[in-house]
């Protein structure tokens, strides 16, 4: 057969890939405090159906490295400008866009002032007066009831090429996991605000 003279490496290419059995994202979720201190709050979620020996292993796992997690963003410092900046790749002669101005019931207005105060305090945002681009704020409802601020960056990304490398496939990603005996999703908390644009 002509996989006979093929070399391993391409034999085991052509076998069927693994498939994860028995996986669902639909996992009961237990939040537990990785914090010592009662009075703080250092909140991260274990899956519930874990062995107890396994849960034990894995919180006593994250509270050895807590100091690498980050709950607030005044934990969380920018990296150094000289390491690295962001700078965007527009469209030569691309026009700046100003977004009419948008208002907000006075509930959702009051939770973005606080999100904006925060972002000022850390350092992540200033304020910068008679701006040529302008996006507005886009209010998005979390579960739990609080709102995300997002922005909308429709005219700026429109204004910038198209990648030609989108993100990786879920459905790849999660089938790369077959075989191992545990699984971690981790959320990157707001770490886009640590690499600062470039002026």
């Amino acid at each position: 057969m002509v996989e006979e003279n093929l070399p391993s490496s391409l034999a085991e290419l052509s076998k069927e890939p693994p498939t994860v059995t028995n996986f669902s994202l639909d996992v009961e979720l237990e939040t537990i405090n990785l914090s010592d201190d009662p009075n703080v709050q250092q909140p991260t979620s274990v899956n519930a159906t874990l062995p107890p020996l396994e849960k034990a292993q894995l919180i006593s796992l994250l509270k050895e490295y807590i100091d690498v997690f980050a709950w607030e963003y005044h934990e969380m410092p920018s990296l150094d400008p000289n390491l690295v900046a962001h700078a965007l790749n527009m469209e030569v002669g691309a026009k700046p866009v100003v977004q009419p101005m948008q208002t907000f019931h006075p509930d959702i207005e009051a939770q973005i002032i606080q999100e904006i105060q925060k972002l000022l305090t850390a350092g992540f945002i200033k304020p910068f007066m008679h701006p040529k681009c302008l996006s507005n704020i886009v209010s998005v409802k979390k579960k739990n009831g609080q709102i995300r601020c997002c922005v909308n960056f429709r005219n700026l990304n429109k204004a910038c090429p198209k990648d030609e490398f989108p993100l990786p496939n879920m459905d790849m990603l999660i089938d790369s996991a077959a075989g191992h005996a545990m699984f971690s999703f981790m959320d990157g908390f707001s770490g886009y605000n640590q690499i600062r644009m470039s002026s």
